[in-house]
């Protein structure tokens, strides 16, 4: 298999994502959990709680391994996903438009508490990376699937929302994630 950030695969019975990330020390794949792979509809107060635990939860050490919800020092909740594309890509415009505008919601909710938002550009980080440089983990995890994001700066982490996919026929998604950007 050619690896690639953000790889995808088909397998008997289904689709597996495989999320692709290159580490210092080689790749780490990670399959998206199948729950993630159900739509949803957004819950904006479910989400804006969540994500306000954000701000004090603890996050994994530097020795902690990648999983679903992170890796070290950084966390990621998946609040809102779509269905995958594999067959039917027309609806795919429409599904982005309204995972923007619920994370446009959720953006403002939490500017209500917290103050406004820094708008976080992630391509220049994903060149870094691919360049070889060392950038931040949760930066260079997001920068794979997530074009920007809405962030808000604290002494000891970033807290931010984004709407992303990993690739054209995988879900869109509405995530948050707390860490170093």
């Amino acid at each position: 298999m050619n690896l690639r950030e953000g790889s995808a695969a088909r397998v008997p019975g289904g689709v597996l994502p495989l999320l692709a990330h290159r580490w210092p020390g080689g790749w780490v794949l990670r399959r998206l959990p199948q729950e993630h792979l159900q739509c949803r509809t957004v819950d904006l107060t479910d989400c804006l709680e969540r994500v306000l635990e954000l701000r004090n939860a603890p996050l994994p050490r530097a020795e902690a391994g990648v999983s679903k919800e992170g890796g070290p020092g950084y966390l990621v909740l998946y609040l809102s996903t779509s269905g995958a594309f594999w067959e039917d890509r027309s609806q795919a415009n429409e599904v982005w438009d309204q995972f923007s505008q619920d994370c446009l919601g959720l953006t403002e909710a939490l500017g209500g508490v917290w103050g406004p938002a820094g708008s976080v550009d992630l391509s220049p980080v994903l060149d870094r990376a691919m360049r070889g440089e060392t950038v931040p983990a949760l930066a260079g995890v997001l920068s794979n699937f997530v074009p920007s994001v809405s962030a808000w700066r604290f002494e000891d982490r970033s807290v931010c929302v984004g709407v992303g996919q990993w690739d054209a026929e995988l879900p869109v998604v509405l995530v948050a994630a707390a860490g170093e950007l």
